[in-house]
């Protein structure tokens, strides 16, 4: 249901994500400092990914439950 909104936003995670680890490998010299900072960028993804995922999962439950709700007439 919510796939659209997760698609995207793991599409932007993603580019945001791959910007950093490129600005890491042109201006980080010290490859001990360049693999924790691409390290901790991919921690930030994954973490970030997960967010996104438990949002989309919750909303998706939450959505079928408010249809459930009983509908009150006159």
């Amino acid at each position: 249901m919510f796939t659209i909104y997760t698609d995207s936003t793991n599409y932007g995670i993603s580019m945001i994500q791959s910007a950093k680890k490129e600005w890491v490998k042109q201006f980080v010299k010290d490859e001990t400092v360049a693999k924790s900072l691409t390290a901790f960028v991919e921690a930030q993804t994954e973490f970030a990914k997960q967010v996104v995922k438990t949002g989309a999962d919750v909303a998706t439950v939450m959505s079928k439950e408010v249809g459930k709700w009983p509908t009150f007439t006159k």
